[in-house]
């Protein structure tokens, strides 16, 4: 990977080499701090799909830096490039992701200089702006010193399918949870059902699931365009390209089409996936056409709720923003606010931003934004 003006740059700081990362020689090197810092999600050859699949996004190639000690990495930083749309315009923003800091190099700046020089970087590259996720408080109070501003937060809604197994997870409390399980799963899948059958019902749409999504899908992210909103863009290139090539890998997602009378009206996109110590369904993405947004959005939350019983999981989960309509489904089917929640940054690199791109309303958040799927 090479600067935006085609020329490789190196800065020493501090004792440490920053530059951009190699893949024909790093890629040993970075993988192995990968696996220190991120032990949990390591798997044989999935960070090498990552580092494919980061460059071959239909938006264009991210950029991954790295800080460097001789000929070891210990810290680097990746920047996945992202289209945004919005207001009738279209920006490029940065998804900032993988920060990493090799354990006995912590405390040493690695972090703050790593994003400084990627700011300056990302501005030949012609970035409007950097943005994330951040969930640790104190990574957030970092992260605003080094220059970002806190944008809101989006909270993670879930619904407990078996509240015996969260009983369970409670200290000393282990064989009430045992004794509960069976008896609250009934009562947990009973009362979903209750609550599906209460939701507004169009017999003219129908929900069905596809191995891909079809370029039919556009008509969703052409219209998202013009709304008085920002949201990453979720055509079918991009959505393909985020959920097929890198996580191959991993647990298969599902992906819903939702059609009335044979026009394509929302999309949906979930996956099982360990959710604190429970299993889980995570709600990835949910869209609708603005004239029928609600409609969609609600046919095809019922179906995944639907995939989510047949898989017998304990729990669904859901990243959604506080101004969002799936939020409102989702809380009247029942799902419940939990104490976890991602906070949105945002670090804009020009001036020639409009006022509304750092205010939380006018952002549409999902699971599906962030590098955390």
């Amino acid at each position: 990977m090479r600067s935006g003006n085609g020329i490789d740059f190196e800065r020493q700081i501090n004792g440490l080499t920053y530059r951009l990362f190699d893949k024909s020689s790093d890629i040993n090197e970075l993988e192995t701090l990968f696996r220190e810092c991120f032990p949990e999600e390591y798997s044989e050859g999935a960070f090498r799909d990552y580092i494919e699949w980061m460059d071959s996004s239909p938006s264009g190639p991210g950029m991954q830096l790295v800080a460097c000690d001789g000929r070891k990495i210990v810290g680097a930083l990746s920047f996945l490039r992202q289209t945004i749309v919005g207001f009738g315009e279209t920006y490029v923003g940065a998804l900032a992701g993988n920060a990493m800091t090799a354990s006995n190099y912590r405390r040493r700046g690695v972090y703050r200089t790593l994003s400084e020089i990627a700011f300056e970087e990302l501005r030949k590259r012609d970035v409007h702006f950097v943005f994330g996720y951040t969930v640790q408080e104190l990574v957030l109070r970092a992260e605003v010193k080094i220059g970002y501003s806190l944008i809101g937060d989006s909270k993670v809604y879930a619904f407990p399918l078996r509240p015996g197994k969260l009983l369970g997870l409670k200290r000393g409390l282990g064989w009430a949870g045992v004794l509960a399980d069976g008896p609250s799963r009934i009562m947990g899948t009973s009362y979903i059902r209750l609550k599906l059958l209460g939701l507004p019902h169009d017999p003219a749409i129908v929900v069905r699931e596809v191995k891909e999504f079809p370029v039919d899908i556009d008509v969703i992210a052409n219209a998202k365009k013009s709304l008085s909103q920002y949201e990453v863009l979720k055509d079918a290139r991009h959505l393909n390209w985020k959920y097929l090539k890198f996580y191959r890998s991993k647990e298969p997602h599902r992906f819903l089409v939702a059609e009335r009378q044979g026009q394509v009206i929302g999309i949906g996109v979930c996956r099982r996936r360990p959710m604190r110590g429970l299993s889980g369904l995570a709600i990835l993405d949910v869209l609708g056409v603005p004239e029928l947004e609600y409609e969609a959005i609600t046919s095809i939350v019922k179906k995944q709720i639907l995939i989510a019983m047949e898989m017998h999981v304990d729990i669904i989960g859901c990243m959604v923003d506080e101004y969002s309509l799936l939020k409102q489904v989702l809380k009247k089917i029942g799902f419940l606010e939990t104490d976890f929640r991602f906070r949105t940054i945002f670090k804009p690199l020009t001036r020639r931003l409009p006022r509304s791109i750092m205010e939380q309303r006018f952002w549409r958040h999902t699971w599906g934004n962030s590098d955390t799927l």
